[in-house]
């Protein structure tokens, strides 16, 4: 790909990558033919900023996962969470109810990170798959 080019596009997508994937897209952005510029220039990459947010505020709902595709995931964690939720609520003791509690609690912050570290790969993917395409 031609200098300028491949330098707009790099810094076009800065933003959609973590440091490591960056380092990798660069070098497939490099090796890259010129006529994959158009595709490069136009494809849909996920903000990690926005999964970030979806995750943080909507995270109880999977917001984050449902930007990133991964609905059935969502899905799944979903009826998990309602169903620990409704055990948690038939439970007499309160010694179950807080390990119930503090287990989502750390699977929620857990999910903040892991959608947010996703969204890298899932971006990474998308790079290849458009590149390879051409």
């Amino acid at each position: 790909m031609e200098q300028q080019k491949a330098h707009y596009i790099k810094e076009k997508i800065k933003k959609y990558f973590n440091a490591y994937d960056y380092h990798s897209a660069e070098i497939k952005i490099d090796n890259a033919k010129d006529d994959a510029f158009e595709l490069l220039n136009d494809a849909p990459f996920k903000s990690r900023t926005a999964t970030l947010l979806l995750s943080l505020f909507l995270g109880g709902i999977c917001a984050g996962r449902f930007y990133l595709g991964d609905w059935k995931f969502a899905l799944v964690k979903i009826a998990l969470t309602v169903g620990l939720g409704i055990l948690s609520a038939l439970i007499p003791f309160a010694f179950m109810n807080i390990i119930i509690s503090l287990g989502l609690g750390v699977w929620s912050i857990a999910e903040i990170v892991l959608c947010y570290k996703r969204c890298s790969l899932i971006n990474l993917q998308k790079l290849n798959t458009t590149i390879c395409d051409y």
